[in-house]
């Protein structure tokens, strides 16, 4: 295999874990890296491939997020896609409230 290009990502072995995983690993836009650990060199190759699609579509979350910009970032790139407009607007007032109710106390605004 040759040498991958600047921005691909790489694919390297670690002997020096405990468990000798292989690591699939790429820089993100703000300069940390992003690394999955994998049994097998297969499956790292693997991971770097949908890592780096991610990547590509924009869908790779690259900061450090809130629980609740999560839930906004998943409903507007994911379900907003799939489903008819009514029942996007029937999911995301739900989960806001579940939201509000289970994990931010009174502080959630509607």
């Amino acid at each position: 295999m040759g040498k991958r290009a600047n921005g691909e990502g790489s694919v390297y072995y670690r002997p020096e874990k405990k468990n000798k995983k292989w690591v699939a690993s790429i820089t993100l836009e703000n300069g940390k890296r992003k690394q999955i650990y994998c049994e097998t060199q297969a499956e790292a190759v693997k991971e770097l491939r949908k890592l780096n699609k991610a990547k590509d579509e924009g869908t790779l979350i690259t900061e450090d997020a809130t629980l609740s910009q999560f839930l906004l970032s998943w409903l507007e790139d994911t379900v907003q896609m799939n489903v008819r407009p009514r029942t996007f607007s029937a999911i995301g007032k739900s989960s806001h409230v579940t939201f509000c109710q289970h994990w931010a106390g009174s502080n959630c605004k509607s």
